[in-house]
């Protein structure tokens, strides 16, 4: 990369990293031993981070003279806060699990001989709930995220639709059962997932 081209190629980045974060689905990155630069720009736009003991993690735009977009010091400061944000992007230090863990950068730290299923574990228990309210929640905690909380329209959109994962979800407790979101009379696809 050169210094005509870095603009270029930092804007694609962005735009695959703002479609990631705009994915209607969940989104899971899976993180075993490195974690820098742009890999950990893509895993800050997942909706969930998992990593193996003895991963590491360095942002590092301040080692190569880059200046970081805009977006993505946004994500990194919603995602761990300000302070921690500083601590990444002025130092450009390498930091392990236990300090990504408390900065917030990942959301679980699993040990490295579970991590395959382990991470298998998660999808498995996400592809298993009602898909519209795994759906309603991504969207209303993003909206919150960078709104400062849940627009109007998109709460209405939400609630004044039928649902039927509800009625699934309500049986399936009364028969003291595990409903089946999948089966007969599950819930469609969510909404129209676009931002409002």
């Amino acid at each position: 990369m050169t210094t005509e081209t870095s603009p270029h190629v930092l804007d694609e980045f962005v735009r695959v990293e703002e479609a990631l974060a705009r994915c209607p689905k969940p989104t899971v990155a899976a993180i075993r031993g490195h974690c820098i630069g742009g890999g950990a720009q893509l895993a800050i736009a997942c909706d969930l981070r998992i990593a193996a003991e003895g991963a590491q993690f360095a942002i590092t735009p301040a080692k190569l003279g880059l200046i970081y977009p805009a977006p993505s010091v946004e994500r990194l400061v919603r995602t761990v806060g300000p302070a921690a944000t500083k601590r990444l992007l002025l130092t450009s230090d390498t930091i392990d699990t236990a300090t990504a863990l408390r900065f917030g950068l990942v959301t679980d730290v699993v040990a490295a001989t579970d991590f395959d299923a382990a991470i298998r574990r998660i999808a498995a228990t996400i592809a298993s709930r009602a898909p519209a309210t795994v759906a309603a929640a991504k969207q209303m905690v993003d909206d919150t995220a960078t709104r400062g909380g849940v627009s109007d329209e998109l709460s209405c959109r939400w609630t004044t639709r039928p649902n039927p994962d509800l009625a699934i979800g309500l049986a399936a407790f009364a028969d003291r059962r595990t409903p089946d979101f999948a089966g007969p009379g599950a819930a469609p696809s969510a909404p129209d997932s676009r931002r409002v």
